[in-house]
């Protein structure tokens, strides 16, 4: 394996020197000028804009320079991606094909072609310059057709002109990498077995033997053998989760490229008795039958009836075959496997390993029991209810949320309250003491336009004045003087145009709808199965529906900040759904127990965030932060409705798919084959 690199600077000069393909050596010089070129244009703009916006609040301006900054990471990611993968594979040691870096060099170049495309199609056709009202020139030449296609694009969405070259370069790695060398492999590899890419395996192994010069590992699902060079870190019989890769020429032999678990599976006779459970199951079974039921939190308890007269006979076999028994333990995920027998029952116990493995664990444990309450997830019962009554509650709910949004369209013309960012309208901010009711009626009686909605911030005695720009022809300037004239004390006074809030809407909503588009690609791409892949969907889009129900409920509009939140809604959505279809359907492990480790950590994460959010809602409220207070209050209703939809609608479409759904498509495809 050839050195490293460090950093993308690293990656850079490494995929030059490494590549032996003119073209993506041409590529690399050419992508990294431009995005050069990109973050000094995109630097000196956005220091531009902190120094025009220095004396304005935040809130939209805050979000504009952020926005710069998106703008910057979404056409320099896409850029560098084919040479950071480039470099990545040559790291490793598997050297890609000089096709496959054409391939990569040649759509790299058609995304920056697309760059200049998109600013093309987003040049209005008359423009100020240096003061004088230029028109964009008309379209001519060889690229006539092209160009004219592109005037035909909206400002608005020419964003869409670099997002396709964007996608497709992720597409063409992904196809090359997961669909075209796969089946190239399929004839060679199963043949004559001496294909140019290597093979790859994850998941759970056990070590059959090890030695210094090579180990041969079995992998504990599909019973395959792999013999493995260099594994003297290794320990025989025990159980590693890890990655490993075929050696070439001939691909024979593999090595680990990572491991992420090694565990120690102890088996062992305990001296205690079955418990009463098992024992009664024993005495239901006839002699010979064996039934597995799953443990509280991980693992499996194995009940076999046997003749009184031979129970020790029965364990002494069981004892005798231990690559079994840790083959078992290995796809349960445990570590630990207890053998109890007393009169005509044997029961094998898969278990974790409860006892503590060092002092320092202990000092831990015991130190973070005495400065905090520890914190337990509790295990649910899935058994006892039906999948269509795990998905009954959630599914109502979203009728509910979406019946809620949809006669608030029919009210009011628009599915949610929006703020005056999209609206347009003028903010004042009023400096005032005195009873609550008092102060209200005279700044009312201050202005001709009747406002449309004032806030209190009682923590800094001052209220917030929105006017809507509808009404009548106010401006900015004629409300300042009013007030004045009234006696009042103006803190601050913002505005925004009409028309500047209509692009601001379409811009916000679209960039939601892009987001959330994106999202469902990219789970479909991790999953490439329908039914868990529509169930991340289906979970995101009904977190965002009953927050967004939840905010006409309690009159929060929809601004800049609350679109955020609910973009980070559909992050937090997506990450407890991965985290749950991840442990389901890649991990080892029964359903339930899997279920049960997934719980543990998604919900430990969710609750914490509500806590946090809960928190800044209430101090933003009371400090009298508006923007923060929205973002908090709409994130508390979707991690709320995540918790729901993840463990109860996302779990039922799993669950069915698991023990039903697997088997009616298998018969399906043997059908339609």
């Amino acid at each position: 394996m050839t050195d490293g690199y460090r950093g993308v600077i690293g990656a850079i000069h490494y995929a030059f020197t490494a590549s032996s393909s003119l073209l993506f050596k041409l590529y690399v010089a050419t992508s990294a000028a431009v995005v050069a070129i990109i973050g000094i244009f995109l630097s000196i703009a956005l220091v531009v804009l902190i120094g025009n916006t220095a004396e304005l609040r935040g809130g939209s301006v805050t979000l504009s320079r952020s926005f710069y900054v998106v703008i910057g990471l979404l056409l320099i990611l896409p850029a560098v991606a084919p040479i950071l993968a480039i470099a990545r594979r040559h790291r490793r040691g598997i050297s890609p094909s000089s096709r496959f870096e054409m391939i990569l060099a040649s759509v790299g170049f058609l995304f920056l072609s697309s760059i200049y495309l998109g600013i093309v199609a987003s040049m209005p056709e008359t423009f100020v310059l240096d003061g004088e009202m230029m028109q964009r020139p008309p379209p001519s030449g060889v690229l006539r057709p092209v160009i004219t296609f592109l005037y035909m694009i909206p400002p608005s969405l020419s964003w869409s002109v670099p997002l396709g070259g964007a996608v497709a370069v992720g597409f063409t790695y992904w196809w090359y990498r997961w669909i075209s060398v796969p089946l190239s492999r399929i004839p060679m590899h199963r043949c004559l077995n001496m294909s140019d890419t290597p093979h790859s395996a994850t998941g759970s192994f056990l070590i059959v033997s090890a030695d210094d010069s090579a180990s041969v590992l079995r992998d504990v699902n599909s019973g395959q053998i792999y013999t493995v060079r260099h594994t003297c870190s290794l320990t025989e019989s025990s159980v590693v989760t890890a990655e490993i890769e075929s050696e070439p020429p001939l691909h024979s032999t593999y090595t680990i490229t990572e491991i992420t678990e090694e565990r120690t599976i102890e088996i062992g006779r305990s001296e205690q008795p079955p418990t009463a459970a098992s024992q009664s199951k024993a005495a239901e079974q006839s002699v010979g039958e064996l039934t597995r039921t799953e443990r509280a939190g991980r693992g499996e308890i194995h009940v076999i009836t046997v003749p009184t007269t031979r129970t020790e006979t029965a364990v002494a076999d069981i004892l005798d075959d231990t690559q079994s028994l840790r083959e078992r333990a290995g796809r349960i995920g445990v570590s630990r496997v207890e053998i109890r027998a007393a009169g005509n029952t044997v029961s094998i116990r898969y278990m974790p390993w409860a006892v503590t493995q060092s002092y320092n664990k202990a000092y831990s444990v015991w130190l973070s029991s005495q400065l905090m309450a520890v914190f337990t997830v509790p295990e649910v019962d899935y058994t006892r209810y039906s999948n269509r009554q795990l998905a009954a509650v959630p599914i109502f709910i979203l009728f509910i949320s979406l019946s809620v949004i949809g006669g608030w369209y029919l009210m009011t013309g628009s599915p949610v309250i929006q703020g005056i960012a999209f609206t347009g309208g003028t903010e004042i901010q009023i400096a005032a003491t005195g009873p609550q009711d008092a102060v209200e009626t005279e700044i009312r009686q201050a202005f001709d336009a009747e406002p449309e909605s004032i806030r209190s911030v009682p923590a800094q005695d001052v209220y917030i004045v929105t006017f809507q720009s509808d009404v009548g022809s106010v401006d900015a300037a004629t409300l300042e003087s009013q007030a004045e004239a009234a006696g009042l004390t103006v803190r601050s006074i913002s505005s925004v145009s009409a028309s500047f809030g209509t692009s601001t809407q379409a811009l916000a909503l679209g960039g939601l709808a892009v987001a959330f588009a994106g999202m469902s690609l990219l789970v479909f791409a991790m999953f490439r199965v329908f039914v868990p892949s529509i169930a991340v969907v289906i979970s995101a889009f009904s977190d965002i529906m009953i927050a967004v129900a939840f905010m006409n409920i309690f009159r929060i509009e929809l601004s800049l900040g609350t679109v955020a939140a609910l973009l980070m809604i559909i992050g937090y959505s997506v990450d407890s759904d991965i985290l749950l279809n991840n442990h389901i359907l890649r991990r080892s492990g029964e359903f339930y127990s899997s279920t049960y480790r997934a719980m543990r950590t998604g919900i430990t994460m969710t609750l914490t965030s509500i806590i946090a959010m809960s928190v800044m809602a209430v101090v933003a409220t009371l400090f009298g932060i508006q923007l923060l207070a929205s973002i908090g209050t709409v994130l508390v209703f979707g991690l709320l409705a995540d918790l729901m939809n993840t463990y109860l609608l996302n779990l039922s479409l799993l669950r069915w798919y698991k023990f039903e759904g697997v088997s009616r498509w298998s018969r399906f495809a043997r059908i339609g084959g």
